[in-house]
């Protein structure tokens, strides 16, 4: 998980957390645990933290790639507070999250982890 905050675009993440105000601490802020099948990650708003799911995310991509998409839904929340139970606030997040973290090249983050995001 260390290894991953040296990515550029991890790091660009946590600092736009900063400054924009909102609080970022990797031992509060993201935990590493089984999640159930089909999931690779994903960012719990009540605890307003990034879940990595360590039975997916086995390598160093894989885990930047969802650490990243998860810190853009991190972001949002903070920055704009969206109501994630509308339908268009959810899918403008998603957009943002896949577009920053999956479409890194011509062989995109989301062939490489299955699009499991």
């Amino acid at each position: 998980m260390l290894v991953s905050l040296s990515s550029p675009l991890v790091r660009q993440l946590i600092s736009g957390l900063s400054r924009a105000g909102c609080q970022f601490s990797l031992p509060r802020h993201v935990a590493c645990e089984p999640c159930a099948a089909g999931l690779a990650g994903g960012y719990d708003r009540e605890t307003n933290q990034v879940v990595i799911c360590s039975n997916k995310c086995q390598d160093l991509a894989t885990v930047t790639t969802i650490l990243a998409h998860e810190l853009v839904h991190m972001y949002d929340n903070c920055t704009a507070k969206v109501d994630w139970e509308n339908i268009h606030h959810l899918a403008c997040s998603e957009v943002r999250a896949a577009s920053l973290a999956h479409c890194s090249g011509p062989w995109t983050a989301a062939v490489r982890d299955g699009g499991a995001w």
